[in-house]
This record gives C-alpha cells, sequence and structure tokens, in this order.
C-alpha cells in the first residue's frame, strides 16, 4: 500500500512538473490572415494582390436592393463564397477602391446548381461598367454585357461553352486604354477595342458598381480573387480651353457655395442626385432621370453671353442643358444628348434637339473639359464649344420653347439627364443693344 502511494505521487510530481514547463514555454501565435487591402487603384503595378481572405466577407457587402432583394443564402464556407439561388439575382459587392484603367482581375468560379449565370463579373470599363458574363442565357453563353447597348448574347463577344457543376474555371479580365480582354481558364473570349464604343451594366445591375458578382437563379461559388494593376500609357496633359473675348465678364458662382442658385426639386427633379459645390466646382450628381440647379436672382432676357466649363464624369447623355431666356421666350441648349453625342437647341419650331436645324454630332469625351459659350441678342442666338461654334441660329420668325420637363429651370438653369456633370466658372457679361 506504501509502495501504492508513492507511485502515485511520483506520477502526480511528473505531471505537475509537465504542467508548469508548458506554461514556461513560449507561446506560439496563431497565423494572421493577410490584411485586405481597401485601396486597390494603389497597389504596386504589376503585384498580384489578393482581396477575398477565403474565410470571411471582409471588404464585401452583400446586395440586397432593387433585383437582387430575394437573394439567396450568402455565406464564406470551404474557402469560397456561396451565393445561393436568388430570385432572379444574388450578388456581391466590393466595397473598397478600385480601378478604372489598366488593371487585371481574376477569380475562379464554380456552378453547383441551376442552368444560368454562375458568374457575373462586374467591373470599371474607364467610367463605365461591364459585366463578364459565364453560363448565361440556358447555360452556354459567355461574352460581356452590354456593348454598344446589346447584351451577351447579342454581341460579337456572344461564345457558346460548356460548363460543368462542381468544376471550378479560371476567370480573368484586363482593361487596358485601348482593348478590353477575357480569358476563362486559359482561352481568351474576349478582345475589344474600346475606342467608339459604348460600354454599359445590364439593366437593373448598377447595385454592383464599381466591383462584384453576381448570378442568376443559380447556385454558384467564387474563391481566389486577385487584381493587379498594369502599366499605362502616360496621360496627357490637361486640354487648354480658349480663352473668353475682352472683359466686364461678372461670375454667377463663387465656387464656394450655391449662392444665388437653387437645387430644382420638382416633377422631374424630384429623385435628383446629390448637388454640392466645392473647390471651386459645383456638382450634379446623377439624377433619376434629371439633377438642376436653377438661378434665383436678375437676370437679363437678351443682349447677354453667358460662359461655363462643364465635364461628363458618368452616364451617356447631356452632361449640360442649359436652359435660358430668349426675350419673352425661354429655350435650352443641350450638349451631349441623346445617347452622348447630340448638340442642338430645344425647341426651335416645336423640334428638339435631336431633330432641327440646329443639330450636330460632337464626340464629347468624359472627364474632359469643355467651354460652353452661349451669346443671345434680339437677331440670332450663338454658341460655341471650346473653339468651334456650333449654334448659329438666326431667331425672327422661329417658335422657341422648352421641353414641359425643363420648366423648372426657368429663366436661367443648367441641368443634367441621367448623368454626373462639373460645372465651374460659371460667368456672364451683358452686351451693348444693337437694335
Amino acid at each position: 500500500m506504501a509502495n501504492g502511494c508513492a507511485r502515485r505521487w511520483a506520477v502526480g510530481a511528473v505531471v505537475l512538473l509537465l504542467v508548469v514547463a508548458a506554461g514556461c514555454a513560449p507561446r506560439v501565435k496563431p497565423a494572421e490572415a493577410p490584411e485586405i487591402p481597401t485601396v486597390l487603384s494603389n497597389i504596386p503595378i504589376g503585384q498580384w494582390v489578393s482581396f477575398f481572405d477565403g474565410k470571411t466577407l471582409t471588404g464585401w457587402k452583400v446586395i440586397a436592393e432593387g433585383e437582387f432583394d430575394m437573394h439567396g443564402k450568402i455565406e464564406v464556407k470551404a474557402g469560397a463564397m456561396a451565393l445561393g439561388v436568388g430570385m432572379p439575382f444574388s450578388a456581391v459587392r466590393w466595397t473598397g477602391d478600385f480601378p478604372k484603367e489598366n488593371f487585371e482581375v481574376e477569380c475562379e468560379a464554380m456552378r453547383t446548381t441551376g442552368v444560368d449565370i454562375f458568374c457575373g463579373l462586374t467591373f470599371p470599363v474607364g467610367s463605365s461598367q461591364v459585366s463578364l458574363v459565364l453560363g448565361g442565357w440556358g447555360d452556354t453563353v459567355v461574352g460581356i454585357s452590354c456593348i454598344d447597348d446589346l447584351n451577351a448574347s447579342e454581341n460579337e463577344t456572344a461564345k457558346v461553352m460548356s460548363f460543368d457543376n462542381n468544376k471550378w474555371v479560371r476567370v480573368r479580365a484586363r482593361v487596358t486604354e485601348k482593348r478590353v480582354e477575357a480569358w476563362v481558364n486559359d482561352e481568351q473570349v474576349v478582345d475589344v477595342e474600346r475606342k467608339g464604343r459604348r460600354f454599359s451594366l445590364y439593366p437593373g445591375l448598377d447595385p454592383i458598381a464599381p466591383f462584384g458578382v453576381f448570378s442568376w437563379q443559380t447556385e454558384s461559388k467564387l474563391r481566389k480573387f486577385r487584381i493587379r494593376r498594369l502599366k499605362g500609357s502616360p496621360k496627357k496633359p490637361p486640354k487648354a480651353l480658349p480663352p473668353l473675348p475682352q472683359a466686364q465678364w461678372k461670375p454667377l458662382f463663387d465656387g464656394k457655395g450655391l449662392g444665388g442658385w437653387a437645387v430644382a426639386e420638382e416633377s422631374e427633379f424630384a429623385m435628383h442626385g446629390k448637388i454640392y459645390a466645392s473647390d471651386g466646382k459645383l456638382f450634379l450628381g446623377k439624377g433619376d432621370p434629371m439633377s438642376g440647379v436653377v438661378w434665383g436672382r436678375e437676370f437679363p432676357r437678351t443682349n447677354y453671353e453667358l460662359a461655363l466649363d462643364a465635364m461628363r464624369v458618368e452616364g451617356d447623355d447631356f452632361f449640360c442643358g442649359l436652359t435660358f431666356p430668349v426675350a419673352k421666350a425661354q429655350c435650352s441648349l443641350i450638349v451631349g444628348g441623346w445617347g452622348g453625342s447630340v448638340v442642338g437647341l430645344s425647341n426651335v419650331d416645336d423640334l428638339h434637339a435631336a431633330e432641327n436645324k440646329t443639330t450636330r454630332s460632337m464626340h464629347l469625351d468624359r472627364n474632359e473639359w469643355y467651354r460652353i459659350r452661349l451669346r443671345v441678342t434680339p437677331a440670332k442666338i450663338e454658341a460655341w464649344i471650346d473653339t468651334d461654334k456650333v449654334i448659329d441660329l438666326a431667331t425672327k420668325g422661329r417658335k422657341l420653347t422648352i421641353w414641359p420637363q425643363q420648366k423648372p429651370m426657368t429663366p436661367l438653369g443648367i441641368s443634367a439627364y441621367y448623368t454626373e456633370a462639373v460645372l465651374r466658372n460659371i460667368q456672364y457679361r451683358t452686351l451693348p443693344d444693337a437694335s
């Protein structure tokens, strides 16, 4: 019995020594997951960077609005995002910064159940957005939506490919200043020149911008999201704007606040975008359909010139709808309407800017300043964009009116249609009466 007690004591002593030794040993920290960057446009050029940790949705947001309000269950498991079957869409959006030009992005995607889009990779193309669609239109279509308003099943990128359920495919898209390209595994499926093409999202997909991925009535998995920036061409210097003739110009905007301008809130402007002044600029957020400001102080009705600089930031319609007085009448100068290129007066003899004798087409780049100058005299309406005279209309015998939707802009206002715009250097001067 004494020997048994001794053995029990010896075993207890050994256990105690092991516990003490374990307590004194240095503790090994568990491996930490790499930090997910939020500003992807500042990552080193050429270096692939992951922006999904395979464990959580850190940096990502489940979309639950519009066409996505009946999304399927979205979770992270086994190193992948799982998008449940939505009615019709399920989607996630990257919430951090994302480059607009000169980048490559890739991921791996798998359809688990369903027979439609299992990977709608949505990404910027400059100021626009597109989606690379895999497995749409009944299981097999691959292509870009949209190009020139044609979806992935209708434009030249449409291809037919077979996808097995529960099999990973690697998806890669590349955007440079000249081209949009894409690969599925090692096969190039898209190679489109950007010049002269219109890129846009399929209706209803705006909540995914600038970068995200969706499925259509299909269960899918996604993993291994990574991106790298590409070296771009040197940026061209800002365009030199022409000087205004002579002096005696008076400012209509001080660059600090709205001053005499009021935000239009009625009719077609009820769902306007964010409108504010900052750093010498007046910002008109994208409206549904219009955003605009109206001048609330005294302004001449004839014998005047008005000038401003305007820029289209996003959207494909007019970024400067300048409504102005012409004696007892009203008229609007439209810059960039009807798909982005129409310039003209609305209305002349009841014909709008796309169908009367002032109509012309101009290529108007995004993120480019244009100097717009308007001259109204008893005999004429004239206008210039930069140095190009775009309007020269003798008004005698002409009926000048505005669209009913532009009534909140009277007597003087500036608006944009489904488009984000920026304005600056708004000023005017009176002219001597030559009558």
